[in-house]
């Protein structure tokens, strides 16, 4: 039971291990894959901050321009309105065409007298769109060019959200006549094209008078074209605007639209998706614009951390085959060493019980050596022969060399051999010969033959001495002799089966 629970500590080990190293590689590369995201979509932030307050003064240096140019100066010396009416929406319509050769978007072009109301503008010459209003009221950036100040502000024209910039227009004498507009719609395109600059998705958003605020644009593919909000721009849209907060304010881009504040990342969920996403103002409006507005930058995070899945998959893989391998080695480990032990300890039990003649027999190769000592140790204990001394074998045949030579220099005997030859060696004239040879000449003989014949066979000597091996021959000899009530005892080399052996002829 002891063995099963090394096993199962083993396995649990290895399952904990495999937890910990999960979690501490998915938690250390998530947080580093989470800090990377939010820092692509701050980084994204801040640009698109830098180009809305560049496009606002490149916009607003290019309205000042029109504007000081002779022929929306000339509108106003005309005697009537509809002459004012014709010239200026010629003039508009020439600065379209000039744009349009220059820029890839045109969006309205007009002038207003010096009250701000309406006097023309571009594809417009039926003067139907707002003719004759008074544009202040709607678009405070107008009162301020009226003032003398050029400026950039967002205007909803007609639902859409418009970037516009107005200059005055000024007589020889510093007088304002009127002012001068020109403004780009905030397309899809534009998202797009910051999105591919900024490696992340953007959307520009707007408050519409006739639906409040909204999503205007984005870089997420509309399924319709431009009829239509996107499931992601409408997932979107509800936690920007209208989603409760903490703080009582309604939406998560509330600082960029009630305080004209940079919002720090925060998380959204589109189509069951975690995403980072960041809000912010359009820089380069007029304080008191009547339209907010604003962006907003974000980027997946979930999509971010797929490849942690197969990550942790590995990882628990690994674990897998780690314990697995755990449980391969406890099962190798006991029927190689712990079952062989057993049978040992068995044995050990067997002679602690009184059983004086038990002999321990070698379990597996690995325990050969300690079996053969134990044989030893019991026999020098109790006086008995030792291993060699007594051969078990029913047959009387001849053990190979291989199990008569030790390290140690012992010898096993085949008992049956030796009482064979005893009872004939009256009449055997090879024993007459063994005995008439005198015994250096026979122990130097035998040495060299048994030699020979090991290397005859492959088996070497390698580990074997003479003198061992000619000590350990006269206690075999002295043993036989004994049991066999013989003379002597001499041993000649046989070779059998490929093996080198000793048979013992015992002489009376």
């Amino acid at each position: 039971m002891f063995r099963v629970k090394v096993a199962l500590v083993s396995a649990g080990l290895m399952a904990l291990v495999t937890v910990l190293v999960y979690f501490e590689v998915t938690t250390t590369v998530s947080e580093s894959i989470t800090r990377q995201v939010e820092g692509s979509v701050s980084h994204a932030q801040q640009q698109i901050l830098r180009s809305s307050r560049l496009e606002a003064v490149d916009l607003t240096t290019l309205t000042a321009d029109f504007a000081r140019e002779e022929e929306f100066v000339q509108v106003f010396a005309k005697a009537n309105e509809d002459d004012r009416r014709g010239a200026a929406f010629v003039a508009c319509e020439a600065r379209r065409g000039r744009l349009e050769k220059e820029r890839h978007l045109v969006g309205i072009i007009g002038l207003t007298d010096a009250t701000g109301k309406l006097i023309a503008r571009d594809r417009d010459q039926s003067f139907s769109w707002r003719n004759g209003e008074d544009l202040t009221k709607d678009y405070p950036s107008l009162a301020l060019a009226l003032k003398g100040q050029p400026n950039k502000d967002v205007w909803d024209v007609e639902g859409a959200m418009y970037r516009v910039s107005a200059a005055p227009v000024k007589s020889a004498q510093g007088q304002v006549l009127g002012v001068v507009f020109v403004g780009d719609v905030q397309s899809a395109a534009d998202a797009i094209a910051e999105s591919e600059r900024s490696g992340v998705h953007v959307a520009y958003f707007y408050e519409s008078k006739r639906g409040g605020l909204k999503i205007h644009a984005s870089s997420f593919t509309r399924a319709d074209g431009a009829k239509s909000e996107s499931a992601e721009e409408k997932d979107l849209a509800e936690q920007l605007f209208t989603a409760p907060q903490p703080d009582g304010t309604k939406g998560l881009a509330s600082p960029a639209i009630n305080k004209h504040e940079a919002t720090e990342p925060f998380r959204v969920m589109i189509n069951r998706d975690v995403w980072v996403a960041s809000a912010a103002p359009l820089l380069g409006n007029v304080p008191n614009s009547t339209t907010r507005s604003g962006f907003v930058v974000l980027a997946s995070l979930s999509a971010a951390k797929a490849p942690l899945m197969p990550l942790g998959v590995m990882i628990i893989g690994l674990g897998l085959v780690g314990m697995l391998a755990v449980a391969g080695a406890a099962v190798r480990t006991s029927r190689r060493f712990l079952g062989p032990l057993d049978k040992i300890e068995a044995g050990v039990t067997e002679v602690i019980n009184g059983n004086r003649d038990f002999v321990f027999e070698s379990p597996s190769q690995d325990f050969e050596g300690l079996a053969n000592g134990l044989n030893v140790m019991l026999a020098r204990l109790l006086g008995r022969p030792e291993p060699g001394d007594e051969d078990e074998s029913e047959e009387g045949a001849e053990l190979p060399a291989s199990q008569h030579w030790r390290g140690e220099g012992g010898l096993f005997v085949d008992e049956a051999a030796a009482a064979t030859g005893a009872a004939s060696s009256a009449t055997s004239g090879e024993a007459a010969e063994l005995a008439a040879e005198a015994a250096d000449s026979y122990y130097a003989r035998i040495w060299s033959e048994y030699s020979a014949a090991r290397q005859q066979t492959g088996e070497g000597t390698e580990g074997m001495d003479g003198e061992q091996f000619i000590a350990k021959l006269k206690q075999n000899e002295a043993a036989l002799c004994k049991k066999y009530s013989a003379r002597m005892v001499r041993f000649k080399v046989v070779v059998k089966g490929n093996q080198a052996t000793l048979k013992p002829v015992p002489i009376v």
